[in-house]
């Protein structure tokens, strides 16, 4: 109120306008954040996929047919637009490489954990040649050697520097109508181990593996991403049930050998 004890409705209304101002510039930084976060993605997927030659000629184009298929509407993911997203995510590569990066002699697993883990920074000069696979929160990072070891994890933090992955790696980026969880507890299961450890895919005497164009080859049933979260919810509650059991399990045992000395 004013010194004559009136509601100032021009300094309210200002206060509501700053509080406005600031809450759309704070979710726009968030919406152009995640945009160039997928068009980056997007293009380190079409780059890796069409500079390599896995696909043909004219695969862009039939892409972005597709999703305006898919997505009826869909704006922004023309052919041109996806080459574009190509080129911003070749042209970040030399710049990247040039800047301190987060390795291990990759992203390692830590054992038994499915967790990402690092041991240090190293500078780009120094990181291992195989180090080449820069990663984002969210992706999966699948082990190649030795599948049959289920040696993978989730991405799932931010690290301070540039995470950079072995090539010993597939990254796995899981887009629209994908959980991520979905997919890695998938890469778990008994029907994906026969496909990734079969003589046809894994190759090698001592050190069998997976290459990265086979393990993309693999076929993954894909329900309602709601159905996916629900079955991620069940898969978890009764992986904690059984490791309870188990823990139970190896208590007991323990007490037995215990009594019998």
């Amino acid at each position: 109120m004013d010194e004559n004890g009136l509601f100032d409705i021009r300094g309210a209304a200002g206060i509501i306008r700053d509080a406005i101002v600031l809450s759309r510039y704070q979710a726009a930084k968030l919406v152009n954040k995640e945009l160039l976060s997928l068009y980056y993605g997007v293009g380190k997927y079409v780059s890796e996929n069409s500079r390599d030659g896995y696909w043909g000629q004219g695969a862009i184009k039939q892409i972005s047919n597709a999703l305006q298929k898919e997505l009826p509407g869909l704006r922004g993911f023309g052919e041109v637009s996806i080459k574009k997203m190509r080129l911003f995510y070749e042209a970040w590569l030399p710049l990247l490489a040039n800047r301190q990066l987060v390795t291990d002699d990759l992203i390692a697993v830590e054992e038994n954990a499915n967790r990402p883990s690092t041991t240090g920074d190293l500078s780009a000069d120094k990181a291992p040649s195989r180090a080449r696979k820069i990663v984002m929160i969210g992706d999966i990072l699948y082990l190649t050697v030795r599948p049959y070891l289920h040696n993978m994890c989730i991405v799932d933090r931010e690290f301070s520097l540039i995470p950079i992955a072995s090539t010993g790696f597939a990254v796995m980026t899981c887009y629209q109508g994908l959980f991520n969880r979905y997919l890695f507890y998938y890469l778990l299961s008994p029907d994906f181990d026969n496909y990734a450890n079969h003589t046809d895919n894994s190759k090698g005497a001592a050190y069998p593996a997976i290459n990265d164009k086979r393990l993309y080859n693999a076929l993954v049933p894909l329900p309602p991403l709601a159905e996916q979260h629900r079955i991620v919810v069940k898969s978890e509650e009764l992986m904690a049930m059984v490791e309870f059991i188990c823990n139970e399990k190896c208590k007991e045992t323990l007490c037995k050998m215990r009594n019998e000395k």
